[in-house]
């Protein structure tokens, strides 16, 4: 659907009537029966705006506002934070996620285009304290996608689909940037602050960093990483794994940029196995994981012309250059690999010379989870497992992500 919702799931008075001993578990279905222990608070658009008489399971309605009409479908996953300082409201920060061309052209929508629009709205409210459309390079909005990408026609309709990144100054909480890519390929910036004299949140005109290109449309979200109290580094990859490979000729990448101010300088391009329908097509899974200097993320290689054996997973470690994180030859010597320099395919020539690898585990007829670090150690699911990397007796030196998102899933027959 196109809509946020939000939900209050203090449960103040759980303990009053079900105390933390209690193991039953008829009180604990007992006690949430009661509809109103998580009452629903606000919804974006507001839920007054929905028309629930409209197609086959409503839509808003002709009397939204224009900045309701213009959210997608709701892939985007906000980013939460409190902007500026302790005095600054606490946000949800969000893109509009991708909406088909045919659903935007309804008649109550008026026209208006949804899906490039970036929102900053009010927690506790669900009120849009500012947005900001990145527009469109203007191919292909006039159709939902294109299918004949051996044609040319390599370029889908514009969308904020990424889960955006917020950020803010070293070694503080507060949020005052975020970062986002769209399906064009571009990278944006785009800066939250408070009005010093009304207090109203402010968001900046956005900022294009980098262009990928159309062929490199940015589904999946980032990571960014400070060094050195100045250097605002951007990890992202770029196409996504439930891309056809059909008419397509060319190589998905896993991009490493640096944030200047105005613009980003590519520092290293780490490109997949060109998809073409042969095989393997290496595909980026997801989003990347940052775990002190290193980086590391997951592919998915798909080979067309052996469907019995549909996929391998990768996972990849990398330097915030994109040079190999580990000694993986044994040689005790970290040497940098020509499969990791810039616009370097993975698997080119090394002359011969013994070379350290990104790689560092690879997995036969399965797919690959994105990573994600808890407690110094890196998890992901692979092959109906649960991989983890890292000291076995090295725990309990820091939290990390505690719980597990699923972006969706689809039966494979």
């Amino acid at each position: 659907g196109t809509f946020y919702n939000a939900l209050d799931v203090t449960l103040d008075n759980m303990a009053d009537t079900l105390l933390p001993t209690n193991d039953s578990r008829a009180a604990m279905l007992s006690y949430f029966s009661n509809p109103d222990r998580i009452p629903w608070v606000w919804s974006f658009p507001r839920n007054t705006s929905f028309d629930h008489t409209l197609f086959t399971y409503g839509d808003v309605s002709s009397a939204a506002t224009a900045v309701e009409k213009s959210v997608g479908e709701t892939w985007s996953d906000p980013a939460v934070g409190q902007v500026h300082d302790s005095d600054g409201p606490f946000v949800m920060l969000t893109g509009s996620g991708f909406l088909p061309f045919t659903t935007q052209q309804r008649a109550n929508r008026g026209g208006v285009v949804a899906g490039t629009t970036f929102y900053v709205i009010d927690i506790e409210s669900g009120s849009v304290h500012a947005s900001r459309s990145v527009g469109s390079d203007g191919v292909a909005e006039t159709v939902d996608n294109c299918k004949n990408m051996a044609a040319g026609c390599d370029e889908i309709k514009n969308a904020l689909q990424m889960d955006p990144v917020a950020t803010g100054p070293t070694s503080s909480r507060f949020v005052s940037k975020t970062y986002i890519g769209d399906l064009d390929g571009k990278v944006w910036r785009l800066n939250v602050d408070l009005n010093s004299s009304t207090s109203e949140v402010t968001l900046s005109a956005p900022v294009a960093l980098y262009n990928a290109g159309k062929r490199h449309p940015l589904f999946s979200s980032m990571a960014t990483v400070t060094v050195g109290g100045t250097e605002q580094y951007i990890f992202v990859g770029t196409g996504s794994d439930t891309l056809p490979s059909t008419g397509v000729n060319h190589a998905y990448s896993m991009l490493v940029l640096l944030d200047t101010g105005s613009a980003a300088i590519k520092k290293a391009e780490l490109l997949m196995e060109t998809t073409d329908g042969i095989g393997p097509d290496e595909k980026i899974t997801s989003f990347p994981a940052v775990a002190g200097d290193i980086v590391f993320f997951t592919t998915t290689s798909y080979n067309p012309t052996t469907p019995c054996s549909p996929y391998s997973a990768t996972l990849y470690a990398t330097t915030f250059i994109g040079g190999p994180a580990y000694d993986t030859n044994g040689d005790g010597v970290l040497t940098a690999s020509t499969s990791t320099s810039t616009k370097a395919k993975k698997g080119g020539s090394t002359g011969g010379a013994a070379v350290d690898s990104t790689k560092v585990f690879t997995a036969s007829n399965t797919r690959a989870t994105a990573p994600f670090i808890v407690d110094q150690h890196l998890v992901f699911s692979v092959n109906g497992k649960i991989e983890m990397f890292g000291d076995p007796k090295d725990f309990n030196n820091g939290v990390g992500q505690a719980g597990i998102r699923i972006l969706s899933w689809r039966t494979v027959r």
